[in-house]
């Protein structure tokens, strides 16, 4: 005795098959929360710093009540991209961007202009976090968000945010409901070198009020261990050596920060020549503000107070312990940079001087695919027994981990393809050949 029927199947009179169309009302229950080709299907604008598009092949559900205790599933999305050149125009209140905050992008329901029609939806910007000015949770839904520079960058030879102005919206701030870190995602950029998400700001806060928020006051006076267990409470790690490096990249270098103070407050400073302390990827204060703890251990050092047990919040004690800090205090001048490091501090050392950045792992949303058919390009053609054709292997296919072809099997999309050949199920036939170009890492 079987235990389901089939859910849906196409109407086929050449083959004898009779059933009913794929209507609106299983479309909507049997397609994903989101579907995308892509794996961050909000970017920016090209050319254009307060932009942004929503890639084509995207398609997105909201959950509508039904009046009668249920839920009308109703899925918009399009093809076609997407372009919101002026995203200013698309605030819910005010007429311009606040530099150094969060905004958020919802898909919103717009009624039918008379009974009878169906209902469309839009994009609007907020920075109201829950839903925006003028609609509710059941008429919008939060898709994505970026965060705006908090101070002109100015003129920086060779930096790729020269010339960007305050309220310009951070390239890398970009995040949507697939290309998002494991944490919340305000006051973050993702680098791609290293496939990590890292705070903007220096600390402030703590438990679970830690935050990168600009003009937050800094986190200091803390063991390396409470800056961890503050960071943890969010979803958060400090960064790693080699995350720092990667992150701190297009900072000043061998200068600290202008008046060789505590700068006190998070973001927005210039360094001693004036110039903006900001990396290649909008992290502000890497080098020059405050050393940074970053994930690990240090060197061991026979000399007190590292050669004896020290105790470490009832927790623990350690010896012939340190932990690693980052970048150069205010004061370090030309020892400052990306890769200035110090390794004579205990884990235990407390200091006005030191303070922390966190950072966060992709969310991995790619990794589970769902194999939804809008991912692979599956031909209606008929077979001769009346069978559904099979998934044909295509460059959009590829953009999963695995070959929607090759998915019973599991077989990885080879390593080679990041060289630019061919996925092996490809090499069949010259014009199902894709590249590199065409495929997403693994």
């Amino acid at each position: 005795m079987a235990d389901f029927n089939l859910f849906w199947k196409d109407k086929d009179s050449d083959a004898g098959i009779i059933g009913t169309y794929f209507n609106a009302e299983n479309m909507g229950i049997v397609h994903p929360s989101v579907n995308s080709l892509n794996e961050q299907f909000i970017v920016p604008a090209p050319s254009n710093n307060r932009g942004f598009v929503l890639k084509g092949g995207t398609f997105i559900k909201i959950l509508q009540p039904d009046g009668s205790g249920g839920y009308n599933h109703l899925v918009f999305g399009s093809d076609a991209d997407t372009v919101v050149a002026y995203t200013e125009q698309r605030l819910d209140t005010g007429v311009s961007f606040t530099p150094g905050r969060d905004y958020y992008i919802y898909l919103c329901l717009q009624a039918p202009a008379q009974a009878g029609q169906l209902p469309t939806a839009t994009l609007v910007v907020s920075l109201n976090s829950t839903f925006p000015s003028g609609y509710n949770a059941d008429n919008s839904r939060k898709i994505g968000g970026f965060h705006t520079l908090c101070l002109a960058v100015g003129s920086i030879s060779g930096h790729p945010l020269s010339g960007m102005n305050a309220g310009d919206i951070l390239p890398a701030s970009f995040w949507d409901l697939w290309h998002r870190p494991t944490c919340s995602p305000e006051g973050m950029v993702y680098v791609s070198e290293l496939d990590f998400w890292a705070d903007i700001y220096l600390q402030s806060g703590s438990g679970a009020n830690t935050r990168s928020y600009y003009g937050g006051t800094i986190t200091d006076n803390q063991t390396y261990s409470q800056h961890i267990e503050d960071l943890f409470k969010v979803g958060k790690n400090p960064l790693s050596d080699e995350e720092f490096q990667c992150a701190a990249e297009g900072s000043n270098q061998k200068t600290n920060i202008q008046g060789s103070a505590d700068p006190v407050t998070t973001g927005g400073h210039l360094n001693t020549a004036g110039r903006r302390m900001i990396s290649n990827y909008g992290l502000e204060d890497c080098a020059g503000a405050m050393w940074q703890w970053l994930s690990g251990w240090g060197t061991r050092i026979d000399a007190a107070p590292f050669n004896v047990w020290t105790e470490d919040a009832n927790k623990g004690s350690v010896i012939y312990t340190t932990a690693l800090l980052a970048g150069g205090h205010w004061g370090d001048g030309a020892n400052c940079g990306s890769r200035c490091r110090n390794a004579n501090n205990s884990r235990l050392n407390v200091n006005a001087n030191n303070g922390c950045q966190g950072q966060a792992r992709i969310r991995g949303a790619m990794q589970l695919r769902l194999n939804n058919t809008a991912m692979f390009r599956t031909p209606r053609s008929k077979t001769q027994n009346g069978g559904a054709a099979g998934l044909v292997c295509t460059a959009e296919s590829h953009a999963a981990h695995y070959c929607g072809a090759h998915e019973k099997a599991r077989k990885p999309i080879s390593s080679d393809n990041r060289q630019g050949q061919p996925c092996p199920c490809l090499q069949t036939g010259p014009a199902r050949q894709a590249t590199a170009a065409q495929h997403s890492p693994i």
